[in-house]
Order: C-alpha cells, then structure tokens, then sequence
C-alpha cells in the first residue's frame, strides 16, 4: 500500500499544489454493463486508489459477454480534457480493443458520442503501456470506455483500476493548466479558452504575437504575428532587439532615406534626408537634377549663392558664387568689401581699372579684331545680337540687346525651357495653340498645330478683332447681331439684301440686273456710266463674274430678236470694263 499511497499523495500534489486542475471524475456517479461480483462495482474505477498489481482493486464487468461498458458522469461540461486510464497490471489481457468515447448526453447506447482513442496491440497486452494517456478534444460531460473484443476466450471484459478525468480550472489551461487565459493577446475575447492549447477562438492574434494561443513573440521579431525583424530596420541606432509591437527605433531616428516608426518605410518620391524630413524643391541645383532619397544630391552642383551635397546651405557672407567658391575679399571692386551678395559677388561701386564682369573677378584682355571673352575664344560675328556686328568689346556685350529666343551679355544662351521672344520674356503656356504645349521654339514659339479659334499669329498670341471668325479671323457677314467666333453663323437676323447660314450670300445683284433687263432701252440710250446702269442699282458692287454670267443670259434671250444690239453690247466701254476690271457698281 505504500506504493497506492504515494500515488495518491503525488496526484494530489499536482491539484493542491498548482490550484489549478482537477480530476473531475473522482468519486463521481459511475456504472457498468455487468459486473463480475459484487466486489467489483464501477465505483472501483473512480475511488481515487491507482494501485493496480491485484484484482481487487479493479471495477470487473462479467464474463461471456459480447460486448462491455463502463461510463462516468462528470456532473460538469470539460473542454479538451486529459484522460488518464490505469490499466491492472498482473493481467494484461483486456487491454487491446478500449476505446473511449466522449458525449455531451446520457444515452443508452454506449457508443454514442465522439470516439477519442481506441488502444490496439497484442492479444496478451504486452507492448501496450500500463497507464493510458490521452486528450479527448471538444467539449463533454460523459465519458464511456467500451469493448467488443475477446481477448482471452472469456468474451469482451473490461477490468481496470482507475480512470482519472484532469482540467484546468475555468480561464486556466496548458499540460499543466498553469496558465492563464486572460494573459494571451488574442484578438477578441481572452476571458476563456481551451484548456489544454490555450487556442484564440477568433483564430487572431493582436499585433506584436504569434503562436496558437498568441502569448509568444520570438526575440528579434515585431508586428503584426511579430512577422518582421529587428534587424531590418533602418535605425541611426541599430539593435538586433526591439519593442515586439511597434518595433520603434530608439532616440536618434532613422537612418537617411527612411521614415516611419520602426524605420522600415522608404522615402516617398520628391524627399530625402533622415526620417524622410527634406523637399527636393527646395534645393538650389544648378541646373535641372535628380534627388536620390538618401542625400538629395545635386548632380550638377549647385547654384551661385549656395553650397552643400544638397545645395541648401546658404553663402555665409564673406563668400559667393556657385558652391560659396568664391571670396567676396578676392574680388576687384572700387570699393573694397569683405561681405557680399552671396550668389552674384556684386560690386556695387564698379570695378577697379582693367577688371570686369558684375563681381570685377575678371581681367580685361583685349582681344584681337572680331573675338571676345576668356582667353579671346569666341567670335563676334557668332553672337545673337539685334544689330549683328563682327566688332565687340572683350565681354561681346550687344549694345543694343539680343534678337528674340537668346540672352545674357553676348546673346549666345538661348530661353530657358518654356520660354521665347524678346528678352525671353514670353512663355511657352500663355500661347492659345490648338494643341497645349509648355514647351516651344525658343526664337518665335510658333504653333505647329496652328491657333484655337478666335487667335492668329504665328505664336498665336493675337485675339481676333469683333466681327471676325474662324482660324483666320475672317470678317462676319451681314448680320444684325455677331457672328459665332468659331464657325461664323450668324445667330440673329441677315441684313435686308443677304442671306445664308452665315448672310455672306448678296441677293441684291440677281436682283438688280433683273431690273437692267427691262430698262434696257433706257441703258442702250445713254445711261452706261462705265457698269451702272439707271436701273435703281447704282450702289450694288457685284464681281465680274457674276457680272459677266448675268449678261450672258441676258443676251442670250435677246439673240433673235436684237442682234444688232447684241454686237453694239459686246462692243461697248462698260461692258469691257466689266469684264476686264473686277468689281464693278451697276
């Protein structure tokens, strides 16, 4: 009994001691099929005794049966509880063919419920353990232990010393049941859990853990399901551990051309430097660059009046120029200074005899006939000037200014990109071409495409006057009111006299010689005023086209019948007039 007795006092242990599981079967209502005796009852499987060495420490079904049960009522619901089965140990014969089975209900039927575990083996028992262990998953109240196998001729029996039913206490869990439900980081409800997996009912963790009961997050790692590195981050200070949820760097930031908490995010297009936190318009670049996200480099360099990688860095006082190279001190002014403009180095008083430029930094040099600059190296006569000369001064200035599309001093740098004309003083985006362009010939910022409706001029600058239509600024025709800019109908009324769409159409001339045809004796007797006729047509200017169509079906109809007339009519001043100068009034 010393044996049973530590047994007891060790299982015992395990309950008291951590106060957090329970053998829940312990002296609970058991029955069985059948029993052996009377000194065998189910009872005996749930008293609390393990020892196992002897038959009469076992509850013992009857013999010759075709199949045996035992069942318990835990008289309480157990989540995923470990069973623990104490097989008699000096007969191993009725071990193989158990299984035990789990149910939320009391039914008559033994089998009814989930299946857990089915112990398999030899018929004799050996190599089947004398302790059954197991974890029969879900949520139960009944547990049966069933057989239907024979094993040693006296048909199915069930004979074995304990069964013991072990779960953690409500918002417990793990083998132990020592620890807590409410201590995971589940996304959700943490109060209660699976008592043996501790498992997230919502199936998710809260960010910063990982695992099946989300209470664990692997050094190094952080985020969401701690799915990133410590060390992949970009911090100014690195370190290959980190706060498991936010994987913030520590003081000092991130390194240049990231941002973010953890250092993670790369600098979006446009910005650089450390935490992300540079413009790259606000550098001065000489000239257009690129602006890598980590130092915002000027490729070119920078601009006159500024220094740095970035070109940010303004001239301190005493220095100027592109890149601050330049010493105010170093200069040749008239009047000495030792501070100046810091992008020109102007000299505000002039320069000293034989030195020139605005910061009097070069020597004048006189160079031979028809060349200028350092070193006398470029041309006069290859200068932009508005008055073009193959003579000019060691600077090449144009005296009287630049022709349109170039400036500077010599007239040989052309507009800046997007603009044009004289003085480079318009631009590319103020024209009303067809096509929207910000960019154009830097001389005359012609429209290729030719000017929207209502422009003319080569660079489409120009507004048609009032009255005018179309691309070509067309004159409107007689109407009481404007023409439409674009297409020239007249929306109003026509003028008595013409008509069409756009009341170009003069009615009056059909009219007119339609008269000249019954005045024509009063025509034919002295009233040929070089094309008028007395007809009441007088102010009527008509082409000579129409003029001569007019006449022709006129003297057709009178072949016959006035020849004479006829020939005197071809003859005659007016009607050669007629024909020979344009337009005529009749």
């Amino acid at each position: 009994m010393a044996v049973r007795d530590g047994v007891v006092i060790l299982l015992a242990s395990f309950s008291l001691v951590t106060g957090t599981a329970t053998n829940v079967a312990l002296n609970k209502p058991a029955l069985m099929s059948s029993a052996l005796d009377g000194n065998h009852p189910a009872s005996k499987a749930v008293d609390g005794d393990t020892s196992a060495e002897h038959q009469i420490y076992v509850a013992h079904t009857g013999t010759g049966q075709t199949i045996a049960w035992w069942k318990v009522d835990l008289q309480t619901q157990v989540q995923s509880a470990r069973i623990i089965l104490y097989f008699r140990t000096n007969y191993k014969y009725r071990r193989n063919g158990v299984q035990l089975y789990t149910s939320g209900k009391n039914s008559s039927e033994p089998t009814e419920g989930n299946l857990c575990h089915t112990v398999t083996g030899r018929r004799d028992g050996t190599g089947i353990g004398d302790v059954l262990n197991v974890t029969c998953l879900g949520t139960w109240r009944y547990l049966t232990v069933y057989t239907e196998t024979d094993n040693d001729g006296y048909g199915a029996i069930l004979d074995f010393d304990e069964v013991q039913v072990w779960t953690c206490l409500v918002g417990m869990y793990g083998v132990n049941c020592n620890k807590a439900c409410n201590s995971r980081h589940c996304y959700g409800s943490t109060e209660s859990c699976d008592s043996v997996t501790g498992a997230c009912s919502s199936g998710q963790c809260q960010t910063g853990w990982t695992g099946t009961d989300c209470a664990v997050c692997a050094s190094g790692q952080y985020g969401a399901n701690c799915a990133k590195d410590c060390s992949s981050r970009h911090c100014k200070t690195s370190s290959p551990k980190c706060d498991r949820i936010s994987g913030a760097c520590p003081t000092g930031g991130c390194d240049a051309g990231w941002m973010g908490t953890d250092c993670s995010t790369e600098c979006a297009s446009g910005y650089y430097g450390a935490n992300c936190g540079k413009n790259c318009t606000l550098r001065h670049c000489k000239g257009d660059s690129s602006c890598d996200r980590i130092q915002g480099l000027c490729k070119g360099g920078c601009a006159a009046g500024y220094d740095g990688t970035d070109c940010t860095e303004a001239c301190t006082s005493q220095m100027y120029g592109p890149n601050c190279v330049s010493s105010c001190s170093a200069r040749h002014c008239k009047t000495n200074s030792s501070t100046c403009d810091g992008a020109s180095g102007e000299c505000l008083g002039g320069c000293e005899d034989g030195w020139t430029e605005i910061d009097c930094s070069s020597k004048v040099v006189n160079c031979s006939d028809g060349r200028y600059g350092p070193g006398c190296t470029e041309f006069c006569n290859s200068r932009n000037c508005k008055t073009p000369s193959t003579v000019c001064d060691v600077t090449g200035s144009c005296a009287d200014g630049c022709r349109e599309g170039w400036q500077n001093t010599d007239c040989r740098t052309p507009c800046p990109s997007g603009t044009y004309g004289s003085n480079c003083s318009k631009t590319c985006d103020s024209r009303q071409c067809k096509t929207a362009r910000t960019i154009c010939d830097h001389v005359s910022g012609a429209c290729t495409t030719g000017c929207r409706e209502g422009w003319i001029g080569a660079d489409c600058t120009q507004r048609c006057k009032p009255g005018t239509y179309g691309p070509d600024c067309s004159r409107c025709g007689h109407s009481d009111v404007t023409c439409n800019v674009g297409d020239g109908r007249c929306p109003g009324e026509c003028l008595e006299g013409f008509t069409g769409d756009r009341c170009d159409v003069d009615v009056r001339a059909s009219s007119c010689i339609a008269k000249m045809g019954r005045h024509w004796m009063s025509y034919r007797n002295g009233y040929r005023n070089s094309g008028h006729a007395a007809a009441g047509c007088c102010s009527v200017r008509v082409s000579a086209k129409t003029w001569k169509t007019e006449m022709d079906s006129l003297k057709r109809s009178r072949t016959n019948r006035r020849k004479k007339d006829r020939l005197h009519w071809g003859s005659s001043y007016s009607y050669a007039n007629s024909w020979r100068g344009g337009s005529r009034l009749y």
